[in-house]
This record gives structure tokens, C-alpha cells and sequence, in this order.
């Protein structure tokens, strides 16, 4: 009785609504999906949330520099980057203090120096 051949799928899962969700999700969600919709709002949110992002902008930059792509998410790269880039911009001096210090530390592949250099390069 009812045509539901134009209907869209619901998406189950919710955009983050606050930058310390992002951060959650990052952490310790094991969903592509989730890990995914938390890198691409993670730049809108930094936006809005100032006071929210001066707390957690070096937290946030960390795990965002270890993220790996485990889960074969299209343009993780990117979407990573500019999230980094969007938090950098806002607090520079924090993230870059934080950044150049962890550049010549063991334990980092050449692919995340090329990212710490890539970011400070954006800002």
C-alpha cells in the first residue's frame, strides 16, 4: 500500500554534538562509521566551541596525529588533517608546542613527521 522506493535510510548514528564526543568516539569507538562522522565534525565544531577546544585542543591533536586508518575509511587522510589543521588554527601556539616536541621522539613513523610537518605548514 505505501511506495517506499524513494525512501532514504535512516542513518543510526548520531553526529557529535560537542568536540569532547568527537574525542570519545576517537578513542574508543571501534565503528568505521562513528570514527568517520566524529573526523568530519570535529572542524565544524571547533567553530563553535572555543572554550570546549582550549581545554582539550592538545589532547585532541594527539590522538588525532596516532590515528591510523584501520578501518579503510575513505579520505581519512584528509578528513584528518583538516581536523587537525582546524584545531591547530585556533590554538596555535599549544598544539604547535606540542607537535614540534613529539617531531624527533622515537616511536613515530616518517608517515605522522610528514603529518606534524604538514599541519604546521597549514597554519
Amino acid at each position: 500500500p505505501y511506495d517506499l522506493s524513494n525512501d532514504l535510510p535512516m542513518s543510526k548514528i548520531n553526529q557529535p554534538v560537542y568536540l569532547r564526543d568527537c574525542l570519545e568516539i576517537l578513542v574508543y569507538s571501534e565503528e568505521p562509521d562513528k570514527i568517520e562522522l566524529a573526523l568530519k565534525s570535529v572542524e565544524k565544531l571547533c567553530e563553535t566551541y572555543h572554550y570546549e577546544l582550549e581545554e582539550i585542543s592538545v589532547e585532541l591533536v594527539k590522538v588525532l596525529l596516532h590515528k591510523s586508518n584501520s578501518y579503510f575509511i575513505e579520505n581519512f587522510d584528509d578528513h584528518r588533517t583538516n581536523a587537525m589543521v582546524s584545531v591547530v588554527i585556533h590554538y596555535p601556539k599549544e598544539c604547535a608546542e606540542y607537535l614540534t616536541s613529539q617531531f624527533y621522539e622515537p616511536g613515530y613513523s616518517l608517515t605522522q613527521r610528514i603529518d606534524i610537518l604538514h599541519v604546521i605548514e597549514l597554519i
